[in-house]
């Protein structure tokens, strides 16, 4: 049983496969898994998370998209009624399908952009343990379904704006440009990178 976060480093870094790793989460080597079920899935790697019993991102492949049983099986399968959650992700034609973490039947989001499911991966698997991965995906699963998967809208977001407005402004496609050389930023260093100045008050 591993419980040091070196130990957890370690267990990430086992097996390098540099044809799979090149195809999802290219700076993280994933774990040889093989997925259970009757309908046949491709393994393309296990990524395990921070801390104790941490969170499982099992990723596999599909010549077709699965339909939610055959998800649903091999999600229980590899979850195995452990402490440990885990994030189904299989890659198909259509996107990507996802599924997890936790509960008898989690639900499934069958076609979910391959980038956007890369990026949720990654953000899963930075967290510092089970917990907080778990409360990252509580707000970013359900968004999956959205028109603008996500941006969490509290109120001060107008929804209909960002759907429909901004993409009729003449600096939308400068904008997008920008925007895709920073989805690797977080915090602080995001907004600088977007253009813009933080000053901390007290």
């Amino acid at each position: 049983m591993y419980d040091t976060d070196s130990d957890l480093s370690r267990r990430n870094s086992f097996v390098p496969t540099p044809t799979v790793s090149s195809r999802f989460l290219p700076d993280v080597a994933p774990r040889p898994w093989q997925p259970r079920g009757k309908r046949p899935l491709e393994p393309v790697g296990l990524f395990l998370g921070n801390g104790t019993s941490a969170i499982e991102v099992a990723v596999a492949s599909s010549a077709r998209m699965p339909g939610r049983g055959a998800i649903l099986e091999t999600w229980k399968a590899r979850r195995g009624g452990r402490a440990a959650p885990v994030l189904l992700i299989v890659l198909h034609p259509n996107g990507a399908s996802v599924c997890g973490a936790t509960g008898e039947t989690p639900p499934v989001y069958p076609k979910v952009d391959r980038e956007q499911a890369e990026r949720l991966a990654g953000e899963v698997l930075a967290q510092p343990d089970r917990h907080a991965a778990l409360r990252f995906l509580n707000q970013a699963l359900p968004s999956l379904e959205s028109a603008l998967p996500g941006i969490s809208n509290e109120g001060l977001v107008a929804l209909h704006e960002l759907q429909h407005g901004a993409r009729e402004r003449e600096d939308w496609s400068d904008a997008r440009r920008k925007a895709a050389t920073v989805l690797d930023r977080r915090d602080r260093e995001l907004v600088e990178a977007l253009g813009f100045q933080v000053e901390r008050l007290d």
